[in-house]
């Protein structure tokens, strides 16, 4: 009877019912007989079975939250041993920075990644950490799999096709790396995770969760303001979705059909997804760093001018936003005397709810008219927590920045808005009030692009070409209600 069970379960597990109460399930079967002759049974009537056996608690294994501590431990204590010295000698500084990153990447994807989320997240941490971390975002590592194994994890995620021939490595990251490949005559980008990669990152999150908790017991009125397990879940959802390829096929899907209007701006085409592995087409071009410095006068202003109107229709129109638009995810494709500006890796995208956007929507607004006491008013009133922040003294500082900006006699082509952003989180940070967390990415993603755009065209305005996006969503917010 068990054989039979368990040959009844493995056909289950390729059904959708039967994955999600395998998934709970599968600690059991694997010490338990009668559990699977159990599961037998729920796998027959799901709907009665399946949501008490989802429940189901897990035991957590602490010795797996061990292990993942040591093994950092074992990478940061040298960085951690020298930092006093490398902070009391100013040459010494940019070395131990370099160390740390090493030490970061070194404690594997999970680090890296938490690294660059970080970096995203300026009303929480500060400048000079986000700053530094913000260079991994640029930083391309050694991929992540042999061909032979590339070639066993393309079969497991699709098995039976074999229209499919991998061939070299053309870029890699953290979580997963892409290769150059054929099917049906027609070139396509392959991007595979290591199927290792979901168990560690599955080990490594349960350690920032057991952090995060000791952060909480420890310092009570500090996590209050920080909130770490809310930064850790905020966390771990933008991880997951970053080694989901299903997540990232969908998420082009759907800007390719944001902008199947609009001239000039092309994202890949999913034709494969797997949890593990993504086909789409390969789109050959030159990477925005390298074409930069070649770019005549006119054409590094129609770029500029075309990437800050995608992001500015991410963000106003579609609500659907590429959460990391670095130069290494941008290349360009000329024909003839036009261009294409490709957007690369969807596997971060921003959606505001309708509260978070017209929050945003209000504060933006307020911050490029430079009405820095009804910014700071919005904030205080809208932010999730503000404790016991001397909301008066934070409107009046907030209101003193943007002041300060229009004093030093700043016009409006001048004004660099990202920068004046980064400083409204600043204050934030200061007088220990949070906002949402899509706020600061949101934030950061407008800072990278206009960072970008000022290098192409450094007299790029950022409120001119903003004006008709944001007078369109307000009359949509007006039409819709909210």
């Amino acid at each position: 009877m068990l054989r039979t069970a368990r040959q009844l379960l493995a056909r289950a597990a390729r059904q959708q019912h039967g994955r999600r109460i395998l998934h709970a399930a599968l600690p059991f079967i694997r010490y338990s007989p009668l559990a699977t002759c159990a599961l037998t049974a729920a796998l027959a009537n799901p709907a009665r079975c399946e949501g008490a056996l989802v429940e189901a608690p897990v035991k957590t294994k602490h010795w797996r939250v061990a292990k993942t501590l040591g093994g950092w431990s074992l990478v940061t204590a040298p960085v951690l041993l020298w930092a006093p010295l490398a902070f009391l000698v100013p040459w010494l500084r940019e070395r131990w920075w370099r160390h740390a990153l090493w030490a970061i990447e070194r404690c594997g994807p999970t680090a890296t990644k938490l690294a660059q989320w970080s970096a995203t997240r300026p009303d929480v941490f500060p400048e000079a950490w986000c700053a530094r971390c913000g260079r991994l975002q640029n930083k391309t590592t050694l991929a992540t799999q042999s061909l032979r194994e590339a070639r066993r994890t393309l079969g497991e995620a699709f098995p039976g096709d074999t229209s499919i021939t991998l061939g070299g490595v053309v870029g890699a990251g953290c979580v997963a790396h892409v290769r150059r490949g054929l099917r049906h005559g027609r070139c396509v980008a392959v991007k595979l995770v290591h199927p290792s990669t979901r168990i560690r990152v599955a080990d490594d999150v349960r350690a920032l969760r057991w952090l995060a908790h000791l952060a909480s017991t420890i310092a009570p009125r500090t996590c209050e303001v920080l909130d770490p397990k809310g930064l850790v879940e905020d966390f771990a959802v933008k991880m997951q979705a970053s080694y989901d390829m299903g997540f990232e096929s969908a998420a082009l899907t759907r800007l390719r059909r944001n902008f199947a209007k609009e001239k000039g701006i092309v994202f890949p085409e999913p034709f494969l997804a797997h949890a593990g592995c993504l086909v789409e087409s390969f789109e050959s071009g030159v990477p925005l760093a390298e074409a930069m410095p070649t770019l005549d006068e006119e054409t590094r202003k129609r770029v500029a001018r075309r990437g800050l109107r995608a992001l500015l229709k991410m963000l106003f129109v579609d609500n659907y936003v590429h959460g990391d638009l670095h130069a290494g995810n941008l290349l360009l494709r000329f024909t003839g005397t036009d261009f294409d500006l490709i957007i690369l890796d969807a596997g971060l995208v921003i959606e505001l709810s309708q509260r978070d956007r017209r929050n945003f929507i209000d504060l933006f607004g307020a911050v490029v008219q430079r009405d820095g006491r009804r910014a700071g008013e919005f904030i205080a009133k809208r932010a999730t927590h503000c404790g016991s922040a001397d909301t008066a003294a934070f409107v009046a500082e907030l209101d003193a920045l943007v002041k300060a900006a229009t004093l030093r006699g700043v016009t409006l082509r001048e004004l660099r808005v990202a920068q004046l952003l980064n400083d409204v989180l600043a204050v934030c940070r200061r007088h220990r009030i949070r906002l949402e967390a899509n706020f600061a990415t949101t934030v950061v993603a407008i800072a990278v692009v206009e960072g970008i755009g000022r290098q192409l065209d450094p007299e790029l305005d950022l409120l001119r070409e903003a004006g008709p996006f944001l007078a369109r969503a307000a009359v949509q917010g007006a039409r819709e209600g909210w």
